[in-house]
């Protein structure tokens, strides 16, 4: 048999890839994921099958590996999802085919090979974009919470940069004395993991000066680079943290991601307020559904680049219902010549000629363009927002940036519908949720109404003083004596003995506000 070696660790690397994928350009070469029924009893981790058909399927398409990268992460089918490595990459179909005939399997399929979506340019520009989608406005409501983690799920991420140093997450539980001092099953993850090589450093290979590598760390300062520090750029999220998951091997150039599911693990595992995800493959997988599932039911809010294809579909994960998924503009609020669009946008955001950090060296900026650009600042306004709100449930992140976009469909002839709420707009959106705020501390709630014996009164306002209120009778006479005011907590008074009051209608009055509630005794 030629299953030589098992790797239980889902974070050890036992697989060297190339770039050029020969089987398939749109998934990874010589990777299936497989799912076990739950009622399957055989053993893959360590491997003692006594099926005659699966092992003869080892042994036919030179099975290397056999991993469980997703055990533990609480949900059914992931707990029961195999990683496969095998050699024979061409016969990816057939193996595909042969595994889905066991009885014991309830699928099989083929492992979605996601690309970054940004496109590299040298020419001259500033941070156009900041006054565009007004988040200097924005910044005089919030200027972001050192409680709230953007997770930068990319290739890699230079956390070393002088312009992003200070806004780095730190992992609080963990210590870097080369064990798992926090039991996360990720040692020494001080400020994030580099999940395709297995270690702690999520930085780009030690080698790289300039290229694709860059490409986290781009998208790393757009969401939330150091700010109001003096130099160099300011990040969307301002002070919220960047929690770097590196997913590409040293050994690769930076253009895809091998690693993208086991980097939304570790998100996932390492508590990430938001994840953001520019990237995308023309493929899905239920693999990748089930990840992004379960990184909802951990109240996690995601955002995707939505593709730069120039056509109307959606990459993956930008299609999943639960990611919004981002396209780009320019500066005239045009949609951009590469940006994918379609009825799932869920908005845009600029993505042309975006000026910010480089991952060559510590003090290294630049310009790029794509989705890729657009996903992660939508990402940093998600992180205001819930720095504002920190209540705020990812659905109500993305109706308070669906409430502030710009609506744009008069500017982009034979697109409209297809280009979401519009393009974001920070100062907007916190104007709007500043506006709530108001009235729902302004807000009374009472009931019943009409009442005869009592009536319970919820003020949106906290510590309400039951001293300063009285009643009233449509004549304008005074009955507050007549009502014994019971307060229940600093929001709610309960009104007794209205059955002393004769029927008719009555005003309870509350001094120094203008609050006034009308209800009648019967």
């Amino acid at each position: 048999m030629k299953f030589g070696f098992l790797i239980t660790c889902f974070y050890i690397l036992s697989l060297s890839y190339t770039i050029g994928q020969t089987a398939n350009s749109d998934y990874l070469d010589g990777v299936v994921y497989m799912k076990i029924s739950d009622q399957a009893i055989t053993n893959l981790i360590p491997y003692d099958s006594t099926d005659v058909d699966f092992n003869q399927i080892i042994n036919d398409f030179d099975v290397t590996d056999i991993l469980q990268p997703f055990s533990g992460i609480g949900s059914d089918t992931l707990d029961l999802t195999y990683k496969l490595h095998f050699d024979d990459t061409m016969a990816v179909d057939q193996l595909v085919s042969e595994i889905n005939n066991l009885s014991w399997v309830d699928y099989c399929e083929k492992a979605p090979l996601y690309k970054t979506t940004f496109t590299p340019n040298d020419f001259n520009s500033n941070q156009w974009y900041l006054s565009k989608i007004e988040a200097f406005d924005g910044w005089d409501y919030t200027q972001g919470s050192t409680d709230v983690v953007i997770a930068i799920v990319d290739n890699a991420v230079r956390t070393t940069h002088t312009d992003l140093v200070s806004n780095i997450w730190v992992n609080a539980g963990e210590s870097e004395n080369g064990f798992d001092s926090d039991l996360n099953g990720y040692p020494d993850d001080i400020n994030g993991y580099d999940v395709a090589d297995g270690d702690n450093n999520p930085n780009p290979p030690g080698s790289f000066t300039s290229g694709a590598f860059s490409h986290g760390t781009h998208c790393a300062g757009t969401a939330s680079g150091s700010t109001d520090n003096g130099i160099g750029i300011s990040g969307v999220g301002f002070n919220c943290k960047i929690m770097a998951v590196k997913c590409t091997p040293d050994a690769e150039q930076g253009t895809s991601l091998q690693y993208a599911y086991e980097g939304l693990r570790y998100a996932i595992d390492a508590s990430a307020d938001i994840i953001s995800m520019s990237w995308g493959s023309r493929a899905s997988s239920f693999t990748g559904d089930a990840l992004i599932n379960t990184a909802v039911l951990n109240g996690i809010t995601m955002f995707a680049a939505a593709g730069n294809d120039g056509e109307e579909s959606l990459l993956s994960p930008a299609s999943h219902n639960s990611v919004m998924a981002v396209g780009a503009t320019d500066q005239n609020d045009q949609i951009t010549s590469f940006s994918n669009y379609g009825s799932g946008i869920a908005f845009m955001a600029p993505g042309l000629s975006i000026y910010n950090l480089l991952g060559g060296n510590d003090n290294d900026y630049g310009y790029s363009n794509g989705t890729s650009m657009s996903c992660p600042m939508a990402a940093g306004l998600g992180g205001l927002i819930l720095s504002f709100n920190p209540g705020f449930t990812p659905n109500d992140i993305e109706s308070a940036i669906i409430d502030g976009c710009d609506f744009i469909d008069g500017l982009n002839s034979g697109y409209e519908g297809k280009l979401g709420a519009g393009r974001i707009n920070i100062g907007n959106t916190f104007g709007i949720l500043s506006i709530n705020e108001i009235e729902k501390k302004s807000s009374v709630q009472y009931y019943p109404n009409p009442t005869s014996e009592k009536l319970n009164v919820v003020f949106g306002e906290a510590d309400v003083n039951t001293n300063q209120m009285k009643v009233i009778d449509n004549l304008g006479r005074d009955v507050t004596d007549e009502i014994n005011f019971e307060k229940q907590d600093s929001h709610k008074v309960i009104l007794n003995n209205l059955t002393k009051l004769d029927t008719g209608i009555y005003f309870l009055q509350v001094k120094n506000t203008n609050k006034t509630v009308r209800f009648i005794v019967q």
